[in-house]
């Protein structure tokens, strides 16, 4: 089966997922291949090497291409003015999102051009908001090739008109939570058997292959996130200072960088914590899992309203840290409140100090609770899993072509 998977950029610094995703494509047998709309990362050659996909095809947007997909645009004038018209008749909410539209069609026609001429079995897009440009273009064009397309928290959050149009044209929606299927069948009036829900995997075998290694530090705190406003990592400084008069041995390493940095180096400072926290910034994946597996608790304060069952708190379940989290959407699909992780609300600091005071001396409860972790991503988060759910829905919508030919 020939799948070309449409996204943004490949690799991308904040999406190790999407390498995972679509490496786990190739390892299963498929013949896929990947086109980025945006420009190649400047650190491009280093994540194709630490995420393992030297071996995928990658074809990202440059100058020359933009300006070959804007000449192509006039020879298709008919799908230059649907698409015109999606975009500007359409409600984007933001004017922002008219402005990236805009710039995006030249590599969409691009996009569009390479698809018509390679003609895989399936063009997937990876993401519902501005890659869906590329799916009208097939759709509205008459090709026979199948749409496959993935709406996640950004997609549903972003809302756009040209999401809408889309889902109602491709031939199967994939999406992360029971909760986003709800709310995608009440929102774009959609039949339950055209949306499936492929929870976003993990790879299983990194983290089996390193499970012998697994050597905790007593009291260590870690946290994954952008160090922005709605990622509340102010909280999880404000609760580890708490934490700290429970155990005044205990380390926090923050994991990710962001526009808040500065103010959050001067909240530990206030708190008297630098010699407790540190921040790593970006890190490449093989040290992310050194500092997970040797973390003892994980504490994921965000309050964003575009989280959908973080893949960070995934990783740290199956590395077996005990984790914290807030109640984000649909986080109960993932997060077993006192079986296999706990749960506090938004900005609660003072639940979070409880927990740690209730159990940071039982060892029976800290290893119920990592055993019932790992067990949960193990059965339900395995990558290998998710993939294989997505290319048997794949198969199926191709034997309804076959059949009604």
């Amino acid at each position: 089966m020939k799948i070309s998977v449409v996204l943004m950029q490949f690799p991308a610094p904040s999406e190790t997922f999407a390498s995972n995703d679509i490496r786990t494509m190739k390892n299963l047998g498929l013949d896929v291949n990947v086109y980025g709309m945006k420009r190649k990362h400047l650190s491009n050659e280093k994540f194709l090497n630490e995420r393992d996909i030297l071996d995928i095809p990658v074809d990202n947007n440059t100058f020359l291409k933009n300006i070959y997909g804007l000449f192509l645009s006039v020879f298709y004038p008919r799908l230059l003015f649907k698409i015109l018209k999606y975009i500007f008749f359409l409600n984007q909410k933001k004017r922002s999102h008219y402005i990236k539209l805009m710039l995006l069609i030249p590599s969409s026609f691009y996009i569009f051009n390479k698809l018509k001429k390679e003609s895989p079995d399936i063009v997937h897009l990876f993401w519902g908001h501005y890659p869906a440009i590329v799916g009208l273009l097939v759709k509205e064009s008459g090709i026979n090739i199948k749409v496959s397309m993935f709406l996640g928290a950004y997609d549903l959050e972003y809302n756009l008109g040209i999401t809408r149009e889309i889902t109602n044209k491709c031939d199967i929606l994939f999406t992360h939570s029971e909760g986003n299927k709800k709310l995608l069948q009440k929102r774009y009036n959609l039949s339950k058997n055209k949306i499936v829900v492929c929870y976003r995997g993990v790879d299983i075998n990194k983290f089996i292959k390193e499970s012998k290694n697994i050597n905790k530090k007593e009291s260590s705190f870690l946290t994954i996130g952008r160090l922005i406003d709605v990622k509340a990592q102010n909280d999880v400084i404000l609760a580890f200072s708490k934490i700290k008069k429970i155990l005044p041995t205990a380390t926090l390493k923050i994991i990710g960088d962001g526009q808040d940095k500065e103010k959050l180096l001067k909240l530990v400072a206030k708190l008297n914590l630098n010699s407790s926290i540190t921040f790593l910034g970006h890190i490449a994946q093989n040290d992310l899992f050194l500092y997970l597996r040797e973390s003892e608790y994980f504490l994921f304060m965000s309050v964003h309203n575009g989280e959908r069952l973080p893949n960070s708190l995934k990783e740290a379940m199956i590395s077996e840290n005990i984790c914290i989290a807030t109640k984000t959407k649909d986080i109960e699909e993932l997060v077993n409140d006192r079986i296999n992780g706990f749960l506090v609300d938004y900005h609660d600091i003072e639940t979070v100090e409880d927990i740690i005071r209730d159990i940071y001396t039982d060892e029976a409860v800290k290893n119920r609770i990592k055993i019932n972790a790992k067990n949960t991503i193990l059965k339900s988060f395995n990558v290998e899993s998710s993939i294989k759910k997505m290319i048997n829905e794949w198969i199926k919508i191709l034997n309804k072509q076959s059949y009604k030919e």
